[in-house]
């Protein structure tokens, strides 16, 4: 018994106690993320090597399928350029508006984080049927235009992919500005105290300091953008018949107009999975080499 209750029995115990404690709570939430996320990505990987009947291994679904098909190379050329565009486009409007909240009012910068959460919750159909009733062929906005003869908006074709770049941009601002605005806090009031003490202007500030800080945040933000736009399927579904994206065609391709092809649709996934891969990877590249700079 002394044996047993000796120190280093005692601390052995210990520590086998914390070690429980710390990572047994979440043995659930890694059971889970491997039942609904782990399994199904194994399981799609091999379909996307496998052919249609069979199990044999094959990189058909690649070669012969997806890029020798006009239709699938152009609706990945048009899936890319579309998600590169916007978010780009939201990127710019995000890191105005996050700058914007951060030096705000502290009641209007509570009201408007409140109003970008509950925004960024909406999407897909609901977001669709909003914009239809607001800009659509008999939108209340379109018939307005109409009735003052102002063209641009009375002309305005929603149901195009022209059109669908607003939904992209409107789904993606309250998301983006929600990650930047961390970023904008941990901007440093001694900064740009030391920046105007040595007669620095605001622009010089932001050019050498603040944006080079934020850079690493700057590109997470742009890589989730990019992935949220090219994984986008419901808001294009609904707006554009036969819209020429990777999500529609893979959609397309498990239901099938007359037989779903999984190990097709699987390879396509597959492609996508790579493109937001390149994204997250050229991102998180930049990130480090900009840390990097701003240690050296």
């Amino acid at each position: 018994m002394a044996y047993w209750l000796n120190a280093k029995n005692a601390q052995k115990i210990l520590k086998k106690t914390s070690f429980l404690l710390r990572y047994g709570s979440a043995l659930p939430f890694l059971i889970i993320t491997c039942m609904f996320e782990g399994i199904p990505l194994v399981s799609m990987v091999i379909r996307s090597f496998t052919k249609e009947y069979g199990r044999s291994f094959t990189l058909d679904n690649y070669i012969k399928e997806i890029f020798q098909r006009p239709v699938y190379l152009a609706s990945i050329k048009i899936t890319l350029r579309y998600s590169l565009q916007s978010a780009l486009v939201s990127l710019v409007i995000v890191v105005i508006t996050a700058g914007l909240l951060t030096y705000s009012r502290k009641k209007t910068k509570q009201f408007y984080i409140t109003l970008l959460t509950v925004t960024s919750n909406f999407w897909g159909v609901p977001l669709a049927f909003s914009f239809i009733s607001l800009l659509g062929t008999s939108g209340v906005l379109v018939q307005a235009a109409r009735m003052i003869n102002f063209k641009p908006l009375a002309e305005y074709n929603l149901y195009s992919l022209d059109g669908l770049f607003l939904l992209y941009i409107y789904f993606q601002i309250p998301l983006g500005t929600l990650l930047m605005l961390p970023a904008f806090e941990a901007i440093r009031p001694e900064w740009r105290e030391s920046a105007v003490l040595l007669q620095a202007s605001g622009l010089q500030f932001w050019a050498r300091v603040g944006i080079p800080v934020m850079i690493p945040s700057i590109m997470g933000t742009f890589s989730m953008l990019f992935a949220n736009a090219i994984t986008a399927y419901a808001t294009p579904m609904v707006m554009v018949n036969n819209a020429p994206f990777i999500g529609i065609h893979i959609a397309n391709i498990f239901i099938g107009d007359n037989r779903p092809r999984p190990n097709m649709g699987s390879a396509f996934s597959m492609v996508m999975l790579v493109f937001i891969f390149i994204a997250l990877g050229l991102s998180n590249l930049v990130s480090r080499i900009c840390s990097k700079g701003g240690k050296n």
